[in-house]
């Protein structure tokens, strides 16, 4: 006779699941925790779809600019500014959403204004300053500070949104 586990409980702040034998984690109504129809991961695939749809709205308008004052150079410039302060902002975003309604919750924030204010600084100094060239006269920095403003206001309208579904459910 095989020894089967019996499966184990934990008690969560705001909600209780359940590990059964195989380790796969169930909640209380039977969905499994933050899975497929978890209507708080919905609302963050909705919140990450979101903001890369206000990249992708704004980004036509950097790459004209880039283009028409750098030709290729500015192109790629846009599209790297694009791609790290879209980048930078989801980890952000999915940070915030991670870390709500723990204990660490404040810290989680912490994590997410460094992650999304650290990462394109970082990289468009990087670009600006130590590869020079093409980029660096393309203005990749001041694309990257364009991109990050937007991003800045889109993602704080998405934590907020994200932050008040939250409540409302617990």
């Amino acid at each position: 006779m095989r020894n089967q586990r019996q499966p184990t409980g934990i008690k969560f702040e705001h909600a209780t699941a359940v590990i059964d034998e195989r380790g796969t984690i169930d909640g209380s109504d039977g969905d499994p925790v933050g899975g497929r129809r978890s209507p708080q991961r919905r609302r963050l695939v909705q919140s990450c779809l979101f903001l890369a749809a206000s990249v992708l709205l704004v980004l036509p308008v950097f790459l004209w600019f880039g283009y028409s004052r750098h030709g290729v150079s500015g192109v790629f410039a846009a599209l790297i500014a694009a791609a790290v302060c879209w980048g930078a902002s989801t980890a952000a975003l999915i940070l915030t959403q991670l870390m709500q309604g723990t204990d660490n919750a404040v810290a989680g924030m912490f994590l997410a204004i460094a992650v999304r204010t650290g990462v394109p600084f970082a990289v468009g100094i990087f670009l600006a300053q130590a590869v020079g060239g093409p980029l660096a006269q393309a203005e990749v920095f001041g694309m990257i500070l364009v991109y990050y403003l937007i991003t800045l206001v889109v993602e704080t309208l998405l934590v907020v949104r994200l932050k008040s579904s939250f409540q409302a459910v617990h």
